[in-house]
């Protein structure tokens, strides 16, 4: 099953295996909304929960209409490298790119040009329908355990922007507000804002990724 509960019982089993009693629990995008999962559903597991620029801090599903799996399909099989980087390049790293960057993009190249890219397509699909349908941000507020949230403002992730029901004028992906909002509902919570700063903090800005850090682990 994909699923967020279910992955969140995959990781508290492989915790477990190793003999692992607390753990800190850290994801950056899509992996923000599997980490809040564990920590809602597992939370006397976990000592802090680490948020990084993720994906979920609203129900896009309020917002925009339902796509099913088919539909990320059709899009994932159409995708080439040039795309990808070029997205990264606009919506990542405001219109830069480096040699970093491209070794971060080598994985996408192998996926597409692999044998099994139609299977990685199709599972790549049914991890966008999670974002969908796997909605946490109406439980911030049930969150149990101290949780830092690291946002560089520049962040304008909004999945579904493109097929937004009709009438809605909500703006999606406004990171530069939604720390704030979603910190107030989350009754342990901290912000650290890292202003002009996009998606992937820890590969764009890393010395001021890390000073975050250092204050969340002191």
């Amino acid at each position: 099953q994909f699923s967020f509960e279910a992955l969140a019982n995959n990781t508290k089993a492989l915790v477990k295996s190793q003999g692992i009693e607390k753990v800190v629990v850290m994801g950056h995008s899509m992996g923000g909304m599997l980490a809040t999962r564990f920590a809602l559903n597992h939370d006397t597991m976990v000592e802090k929960l680490v948020l990084v620029n993720p994906v979920g801090l609203e129900d896009y599903l309020r917002y925009v209409e339902y796509k099913d799996p088919a539909f990320f399909y059709e899009n994932e099989k159409g995708k080439t490298i040039d795309q990808i980087r070029a997205y990264q390049r606009k919506n990542y790293y405001d219109g830069k790119w480096s040699e970093d960057y491209e070794e971060l993009i080598e994985i996408h190249a192998g996926w597409i040009n692999g044998n099994d890219w139609d299977q990685v397509a199709w599972n790549n699909a049914l991890t966008y329908d999670m974002i969908f349908t796997g909605n946490v941000s109406n439980e911030f507020d049930q969150l149990a355990v101290p949780t830092h949230l690291i946002l560089g403002t520049r962040d304008t992730t909004g999945p579904g922007r493109g097929w937004k029901k009709e009438g809605v004028n909500y703006e999606l992906g406004r990171y530069d507000k939604l720390g704030e909002i979603v910190v107030e509902q989350v009754p342990d919570g901290y912000l650290y804002e890292l202003e002009g700063i996009g998606h992937m903090p820890q590969f764009e800005a890393f010395d001021r990724y890390r000073e975050q850090l250092d204050k969340i682990f002191k």
